[in-house]
């Protein structure tokens, strides 16, 4: 699951709107770099790059695109 957190600044309700559709995942990257602690700034922005290998495909393209798009 990729997802990226909408109205993040005042509630962060995109997060919970995946788990109340039952969305689970067994791990997640979070870019805050406040060691988990409430910080009530912000500092700027962090640009990043993450790198995924595969292939891609998308299900309205062929037959269990799905299936035959990872390694």
């Amino acid at each position: 699951v990729f997802t990226t957190v909408v109205d993040e600044e005042i509630g962060g309700m995109g997060s919970l709107a995946m788990v109340d559709r039952g969305f689970r995942a067994d791990a997640g990257i979070m870019t805050e770099p406040t060691a988990n602690k409430i910080a009530p700034l912000c500092h700027g922005i962090l640009w990043g790059r993450i790198i995924i290998d595969g292939i891609g495909g998308h299900a309205e393209l062929t037959p269990n695109a799905w299936y035959s798009s990872g390694p």
